[in-house]
């Protein structure tokens, strides 16, 4: 991830066209988990969605709807877990509408440390 130190009064992404700005136009850095690349700007979404696109197109031509859905939950999970390999497995299922399994699959099959267990907050 690039930022360069960058600010803007407002950052879009090339992709979906969201934007991030600040009430009253002061300049700001690049977003959390935004990527500024030689591909363009991409907000996380969009990030995920490459990702997934990308498998599929690897997808051996009259691939079934199964094996190009199993592709597209195999990458974001895969994304997901490369882009912060510390969250636990749990908030990972979460963020991507996963199960904790599918994420601990995930882990084993590309080499990923364990993620430590999530805790519960008290308060």
């Amino acid at each position: 991830m690039s930022t360069n130190g960058s600010t803007a009064s407002q950052w879009q992404c090339d992709r979906c066209g969201m934007t991030a700005s600040q009430q009253g136009g002061e300049k700001i850095a690049l977003p959390a988990n935004w990527v500024n690349s030689d591909g363009g700007l991409f907000c996380l979404a969009c990030r995920r969605e490459r990702a997934a696109e990308a498998a599929i197109d690897e997808a051996p031509e009259g691939s079934s709807h199964k094996i190009r859905a199993d592709l597209r939950r195999d990458a974001i999970l895969g994304f997901e877990v490369t882009r912060d390999p510390e969250r636990p497995n749990a908030v990972i299922a979460q963020a991507c509408k996963s199960s904790v399994s599918a994420v601990a699959s995930t882990r084993t099959r590309l080499g990923a440390p364990e993620a430590p267990a999530r805790t519960r907050r008290r308060g």
